[in-house]
């Protein structure tokens, strides 16, 4: 994440990114282990006062970025104002965000997916010219996301610990993880194939030399390295 410019938030559990480099976007899971949050503000969600919170605390986010040495990064507006399913107990919204002058505009569409003990934060960050594309895929993704029994939304009991706050507070308050991409992860996600193939070779080379040294087995390879099919 912070390769990508991202401050991390040490809630992570879980990063997806795409094989092709043509592609430049990635999926960040977190969970936030607040308790249960209470949707009882699931049909008064105030769009426009709630756009107001994400850009100030956002803006307040930017001087960590300027410590590191990062491009601040802005808030212009909804892509998808915030709605919440009753089904599935997802509270979904995306936002169109740039640097400064509208460069590298990217979209973060969010979905949190609340359990009986705190949320799974999903966060998309893509390029806007991806998202027909991209944001069908992610949504399918989605639907292969269950809390194990006992851990559903459902499944609450009186005693449970509570958020202490609702569906506006929970959006409002992913102000400081909205995150941008700087085409970084693409060439980490190749370096990281190539690393572990490399590494696994090693292993594999280390434990056959440790295998001849007390067996005295060898590799039918080293013996006729360029045998052509002999025996």
């Amino acid at each position: 994440m912070e390769l990508n410019q991202n401050p991390p938030s040490g809630s992570e559990v879980g990063l997806i990114v795409p094989k092709s480099e043509q592609e430049d976007w990635f999926v960040l899971f977190e969970f936030d282990n607040v308790g249960y949050v209470k949707d009882d503000e699931k049909g008064s969600l105030n769009a426009s006062a709630i756009l107001q919170n994400l850009q100030k605390g956002t803006e307040s986010s930017n001087e960590e970025r300027r410590r590191r040495g990062w491009k601040p990064f802005h808030i212009n507006g909804w892509n998808t104002p915030p709605f919440y399913d009753s089904e599935t107990n997802n509270l979904t919204w995306a936002v169109n965000g740039s640097e400064d002058n509208n460069q590298n505009p990217v979209v973060n569409y969010s979905v949190r997916i609340l359990g009986r003990r705190g949320t799974m934060d999903v966060d998309l960050v893509l390029d806007p010219s991806e998202a027909a594309t991209i944001e069908p895929r992610f949504k399918d993704l989605l639907t292969g996301f269950r809390f194990t029994e006992g851990n559903r939304y459902a499944d609450f009991v009186q005693g449970d610990k509570l958020a202490g706050y609702g569906l506006t507070a929970l959006i409002a308050g992913g102000a400081t993880a909205v995150a941008i991409k700087t085409g970084l992860f693409a060439k980490l996600w190749k370096f990281l194939v190539v690393l572990v193939a490399a590494i696994l070779g090693a292993i594999k080379r280390f434990w056959q030399k440790l295998k001849t040294a007390f067996t005295g087995e060898r590799n039918p390879k080293d013996e006729f390295p360029s045998s052509g099919g002999q025996k």
